[in-house]
């Protein structure tokens, strides 16, 4: 067992099959792996199994999406099932022009009912200065709104 991070991993195998392209997909790699892991939220040492898929397509020059889905099943240390966790996350990047550019992060957790949006729309307003707009918002089902949170920074570089 060894820290990596964020938590602590046992013995683990892995596998993953990458493609790459030039086509619709630039790039897709799909995944499995297992392994022993310590469980953060339930306070646990047992076992994880996850099947996942990730892909990349860029439709214009300035337009990329990406999307990433993996499905997680989570054990207890006597091999009886804790729980399965199904999570899809979105990104959308497009650069309307050179010095502008939006990003919109979308992670889905439907087995929970949790739904956020993040969204940063940043401009480049001279050479190596920026203005950033940060939108966040987070859902749940039966709940609504949680939170919602604006936020903007200016960055500028100064001669010296």
């Amino acid at each position: 067992m060894r820290w990596q991070g964020k938590s602590y991993y046992g013995q683990t195998f892995r596998l993953n099959y990458d493609i790459q392209g030039q086509g619709f997909i630039r790039r897709a790699i799909i995944g499995t792996w297992m392994g022993d892991q310590y469980d953060w939220g339930d306070s646990y040492f047992g076992k994880v199994r996850v099947i996942s898929l990730w892909a990349e397509t860029r439709p214009r020059d300035n337009l990329s999406l990406d999307v990433d889905g993996r499905v997680v099943w989570e054990y207890y240390r006597s091999g009886k099932l804790d729980e399965t966790k199904k999570v899809v996350n979105f990104r959308v990047t497009y650069f309307p022009t050179r010095d502008l550019f939006i990003r919109v992060f979308l992670p889905l957790n439907p087995g929970t009912g949790m739904y956020t949006v993040n969204a940063l729309l940043s401009w480049e307003y001279r050479p190596l200065s920026r203005f950033y707009i940060a939108y966040n918002e987070h859902r749940e089902k039966g709940v609504g709104l949680v939170d919602r949170i604006i936020v903007a920074k200016v960055s500028y570089l100064w001669n010296l």
